[in-house]
C-alpha cells in the first residue's frame, strides 16, 4: 500500500504522514503544536492497493480534518479527525459544508434506526440539529448523487441565512427544492 501513496502528505497545513507498523499502515498527522494518530479501527493493511479505499483527507477547518474512504459506489467512510485538543473524533455522513460559518450537514443514517437524517452540526456553538428524511420528505435517503449540481446551484446546496435548501433530483428528471430551517 504505502507504494502507491505518498507517505507524507501536506494538506492546507496539516501534515499527515502514513507508516507501517507490523502488517498495517497507520496515519498520524500534526496541525502546529498538535500531533494524533488515527484510532486503530482505521488502520489499513499494508496489502491494500485499492486507492479509493485509503484513508484521504479531504477538507478542514481551524477545529477539524475530514478523512474519507470509499470502495467507490455508496459505499463510504467519512471522519473527522480534531486539530485541537478541545475537540475529539466524530463520525460523519455523506457531507456538505460550510467551512466559513463552522457548520457542517451530513446526509446520512441515525445509528439506532438507521432511519435517513440530515444531521447539522455547527462548530462554533457545538450545537447539533437532527432533521429526519422520512417519506414524508423525502423516499428514503438523499445520496449526494442524488443532489442536483447544475449551473444554478452547482454546489447541489445553498445556505443562506439560516436556512439549507437542498436541491434534488427527482424520477422525472426536474429539480425538487428541499428547504430547512438552520436552528444550530
Amino acid at each position: 500500500m504505502l507504494q502507491t501513496i505518498a507517505n507524507k502528505i501536506d494538506f492546507e497545513g496539516v501534515y499527515i504522514e502514513y507508516y507501517a507498523e507490523g502488517d498495517v499502515v497507520k496515519i498520524k498527522y500534526l496541525f502546529g503544536d498538535f500531533s494524533n494518530l488515527f484510532p486503530s479501527e482505521f488502520d489499513m493493511n499494508c496489502s491494500t492497493n485499492y486507492g479509493p479505499s485509503i484513508w484521504k483527507p479531504t477538507w478542514r477547518n481551524d477545529r477539524f480534518i475530514e478523512f474519507s474512504s470509499s470502495c467507490g459506489t455508496y459505499c463510504f467512510g467519512k471522519v473527522l479527525m480534531p486539530l485541537t485538543v478541545n475537540d475529539s473524533f466524530k463520525y460523519a455522513g455523506q457531507t456538505l459544508i460550510d467551512t466559513a460559518n463552522n457548520i457542517y450537514f451530513s446526509l446520512m443514517r441515525e445509528e439506532r434506526t438507521y432511519d435517513p437524517i440530515l444531521k447539522i452540526e455547527n462548530y462554533t456553538t457545538d450545537r447539533i440539529q437532527k432533521i429526519a428524511l422520512n417519506s414524508r420528505i423525502v423516499d428514503g435517503a438523499i445520496l449526494l448523487e442524488d443532489l442536483d449540481y447544475s449551473e444554478a446551484h452547482p454546489h447541489g446546496f445553498e445556505y443562506e441565512n439560516k436556512v439549507l435548501t437542498l436541491f434534488v433530483k427527482t424520477k422525472k428528471e426536474k429539480v425538487k427544492a428541499l428547504r430547512f430551517k438552520v436552528e444550530v
